[in-house]
């Protein structure tokens, strides 16, 4: 059982550093770029190769843009610590570990995880991370704080796993107008938010069904006046007989939220129930299932949304590929606690309402052509009503605001893995978006074109350099109630990293993000950070 947890959280590490190259709302119509800190993750440093050595073949390649979300922090890229790829090993793993250091603009961070030892029954956790620069001269200062403290229960077929996290968040609203060379206000804005999960599940085991439970809970309050309560309880199923699954979530969630002395309540009942079947005449892994929400509100009759879901996969006979193809949609909650963690610059005052994916269709092709490469291309469309963008309030700081619009998103991804041999490994990825918006002029804020490209070498057994690129094409802003439509450049974010160890566990790092010295925005009169340097010391025990 412990073997499998480890594993499937190796699968989750993956699928998050692929999604910080891409990204938009978690309604998989927008995207962004990668500027968000890669701190480490909160549960486990598990690290496995991005590229499956010779003779092994899994599809690990998805393109999942219901995770992609923006990623907001104008600073250093923060990546991941580099852990050695030892040949023969697949998996390096270190329970604890510690990190220190710091850069121009007056970049600190500090990392600290502890955690059990492989055990059959029981597991634990805990991290600190925090981030921050405060540039002298300027208001461009930052702050990030992340605690967490897990726990897992390690049953039979069962585990029980509970995990308490806090996190806050400081951003000033330092952009400039026609009327200010400097921050007018000089405010801040600080967020806080407590959470606590507990999640029961019980694996099927042949012909015994497997059922889950789950409950989760968070209070967010920041400096504006701004808060939000969320309780949400769960119950899962996962049941079979030979070639056919069951399996599904009935989910209630209480989400309430304040802003400006006013209080907005909003109850949700989420079914998401699947049939999955194997067929065996045509090898198709085939998944049906609705997607259904009810939405009751004291100030108006109860909404019910209803979405098919449909999704089949068929593995190419003689080839190393999957072609794959679906339906789906549904319901995306948007409220304030949401937006604070995507849109760092809004004030105490936004526009909150629920968005609707209508239809999201794709169809793609996954796989192989060498033993030591992977490669996905998907195209899709995507219509969704009420979709959020942002836009610059009329305001003396340059706040930013949140309007809807009805969208169509018409789209290309393609990603593509590859290693030279045991040192190299090559990946690049983009995403290409045709917006057709029906009140808006623009899509405000998205770009039509992101693009990445990493490369990491191992030098020999103590020394691994990586180079990024990560790049956006033009977008569009406008300031509310004005017509104006403003123009912000497209743009190039180079970035290096050297991880040298020096004895046993103990490294020392050094990485440059905006190499190319850069000025451009991310968010609409906010430049990001020039060229930047940060280095320090690492250690794992």
């Amino acid at each position: 059982m412990y073997k499998q947890v480890l594993t499937a959280l190796s699968g989750v590490f993956l699928i998050t550093l692929q999604a910080q190259n891409t990204s938009g709302f978690d309604d998989g119509t927008t995207v962004s770029t990668a500027f968000k800190p890669r701190l480490l993750s909160a549960n486990k440093l598990l690290i496995d190769p991005t590229v499956p050595k010779a003779g092994k073949y899994p599809f690990d390649i998805n393109y999942m843009p219901q995770d992609f979300k923006w990623n907001t922090r104008k600073i250093a890229r923060i990546m991941p610590p580099v852990k050695h790829f030892e040949p023969g090993l697949d998996t390096i793993y270190n329970p604890n570990y510690a990190r220190m250091g710091g850069g121009n603009y007056s970049h600190k961070l500090m990392e600290l995880f502890v955690g059990s030892r492989a055990a059959d029954k029981w597991a634990y956790n805990a991290s600190f991370q925090h981030l921050s620069a405060d540039a002298e001269k300027t208001y461009q200062d930052f702050s990030t704080n992340r605690a967490y403290l897990g726990g897992s229960r390690f049953y039979k077929r069962s585990s029980m796993d509970v995990r308490l996290n806090y996190s806050r968040d400081m951003n000033r609203f330092f952009a400039k107008d026609t009327f200010y060379e400097k921050d007018a206000a000089l405010i801040k804005k600080t967020g806080q938010n407590l959470g606590f999960n507990v999640l029961y599940d019980m694996k099927r085991d042949g012909k015994k069904p497997g059922i889950g439970a789950g409950f989760k809970f968070n209070n967010f309050y920041n400096n504006l006046n701004q808060s939000e309560t969320e309780f949400a309880g769960k119950i899962g199923w996962d049941a079979g007989v030979k070639s056919i699954g069951s399996s599904g979530w009935v989910e209630l969630t209480s989400l309430q939220f304040r802003q400006n002395f006013s209080t907005r309540q909003q109850y949700f009942v989420d079914a998401t129930p699947r049939i999955t079947m194997k067929i065996k005449e045509t090898d198709v892994d085939f998944t049906g299932g609705l997607n259904m929400t009810w939405v009751f509100t004291d100030s108006s009759s109860p909404l019910f949304y209803l979405n098919p879901v449909i999704m089949a996969e068929k593995k190419l006979e003689g080839l190393k590929m999957k072609m794959y193809g679906g339906v789906d949609g549904g319901l995306r909650k948007n409220s304030i606690r949401r937006y604070f963690e995507m849109v760092p610059f809004t004030y105490d005052s936004i526009q909150v309402t629920n968005s609707y994916d209508q239809l999201r269709v794709y169809a793609g092709l996954k796989g192989s052509i060498t033993n030591n490469s992977q490669f996905m291309v998907e195209f899709g469309n995507n219509t969704t009503s009420k979709m959020p963008l942002v836009v610059t309030n009329n305001d003396s700081i340059n706040s930013l605001q949140i309007v809807y619009d009805n969208i169509n998103n018409l789209y290309f991804a393609a990603d593509l893995r590859f290693s030279v041999g045991e040192k190299l490994r090559v990946g690049a990825n983009c995403k290409f978006n045709n917006y057709t918006t029906n009140d808006q002029l623009q899509a405000w804020h998205l770009p039509n074109f992101t693009y990445a490209l990493s490369g990491q070498y191992y030098v020999n057994k103590n020394l691994v350099t990586q180079l990024g690129l990560d790049g956006m094409s033009r977008r569009y802003n406008t300031i509310q109630y004005t017509g104006q439509q403003l123009e912000m450049k497209g743009f190039i974010d180079m970035n290096l990293r050297v991880d040298y160890k020096v004895k046993n566990l103990l490294r020392i790092w050094v990485q440059g993000s905006n190499l190319l010295a850069q000025k451009y925005q991310q968010w609409y009169g906010y430049n990001n950070f020039g060229l930047t340097i940060m280095g320090g010391v690492s250690a794992g025990f």
